[in-house]
Parts: structure tokens; C-alpha cells; sequence
């Protein structure tokens, strides 16, 4: 059984991927991505459509399976591991955080970024012939997110990281959020409170510049 369970949201672009590879880098955390455990349709970055695709068969699998299905998916793959440390990316509704926190210790991290900036990173990752093909693409994803719950879950979340960084220095701030993450996901809340960056005796904020 794992000790910690730390969940990431946030919408499209928002730094969430590059979190997670400092928690497993830094930290030595197992990354499990919700999006990668949608296998109805297989994603093809090449083709606009795909994408499009991939969020309606969520919307449905959700309809049809439960909103926490994917977190169950998530959990068989957690359950029968031996790390002691995992983050899930891509909590996308309450119910899935409901479903993780009945099982472990659960730790909600969300992320927040300018829209514009947020587009930069999308035209220059595996979205980017979806991006360059509609610049009106990222309000789309946008609005999916918010139908599947990621605004609520957002609104819930443990620690809210707010980042103005271009993509220069994203990395260096994605470092640090995860070291500030990580500290409060595993320790008191006194192990953050050392670090400066505390909005609370329960909820914690990291608010980056460029």
C-alpha cells in the first residue's frame, strides 16, 4: 500500500507534466498519468481531431463508468507496486480525489498560469499541429477541462502554485515547486511553514514570478 498519494491539476499547459518529472526525479515519486490510462482511443498528436476525440470518449467513459473511473484504473496500478510515493497527473474531478483520499494519504497540488502562457507551452509540445492548425484550440481544451470538474478540483486543492515564468525559466520553477510540494505532502505543515511560502495553517501558495 502506498503512503502518499499527490494529485496535480490545473488546466492545458499549466506546468503539471513538468512537476511531475521533478517529484520523480528529485524525490524518487512514481508518476502515473490519468490521460495515458484512457485507452478507448489511442492519442496521435499528428492529427487536430485526436485530441478532440480523446476528450469526448473521457466524457463518455466517465458517463457510462463512473467519474472515478480512471482513478480506479490509476489505483490498480498503484496497489500493486512497492514504491511508497506516486503522483497521479491529471486529476480532472472531485471524485477522483474522493476516491484517492479514501485510500491513502492524499496530498492536492493545482497549478495556474496566464492563458497566453499557457499557449506557448501547448504550440511547443505534442500538441502542436492542433494548436498551429486552430489558435483558438486552447480555449476548446479549456472549456473541457471545466465540463469534467477541473475548476472545482482546482478550487479544493492542498497547495496552489501561481506562475508568471516564461519558458526560460519554468523549469526553474517547476523545481521549486516541487521541493515545496513535496515538503508538504510528506512532513507538517511546520516543514513549509520554514520555506516562507505558507497562505495558511491548511492550504499553502507558491507564487512565482519572471
Amino acid at each position: 500500500m502506498p503512503s502518499l498519494v499527490v494529485g496535480l491539476t490545473g488546466m492545458p499547459g499549466s506546468g503539471k507534466t513538468l512537476v511531475a518529472s521533478e517529484l520523480v526525479s528529485r524525490f524518487a515519486y512514481r508518476c502515473v498519468g490519468l490521460g495515458s490510462l484512457l485507452t478507448e482511443v489511442p492519442e496521435n498528436s499528428a492529427d487536430p481531431q485526436a485530441t478532440v476525440e480523446r476528450w469526448r470518449a473521457a466524457s463518455e467513459l466517465r458517463e457510462r463508468m463512473g467519474a472515478a473511473v480512471l482513478a480506479e484504473r490509476a489505483w490498480s496500478v498503484i496497489n500493486s507496486a512497492d514504491d511508497q510515493r506516486f503522483v497521479v497527473d491529471g486529476i480532472r474531478s472531485l471524485d477522483e480525489c474522493a476516491y484517492f483520499s479514501k485510500r491513502s494519504e492524499f496530498f492536492l497540488a493545482a497549478f495556474q498560469r496566464p492563458a497566453a502562457l499557457r499557449y506557448v507551452r501547448l504550440r511547443a509540445s505534442r500538441r502542436t499541429s492542433l494548436f498551429r492548425s486552430d489558435p483558438k484550440a486552447l480555449y476548446a481544451l479549456d472549456r473541457q477541462e471545466l465540463i469534467l470538474g477541473t475548476g472545482n478540483v482546482v478550487a479544493q486543492a492542498d497547495f496552489i502554485w501561481f506562475s508568471t515564468a516564461g519558458e526560460a525559466r519554468l523549469p526553474t520553477d517547476a523545481a521549486r515547486a516541487a521541493k515545496q510540494i513535496h515538503l508538504a505532502a510528506s512532513s507538517s505543515s511546520d516543514a513549509l511553514t520554514a520555506g516562507g511560502d505558507v497562505a495558511g495553517p491548511d492550504r499553502y501558495a507558491c507564487i512565482l514570478g519572471n
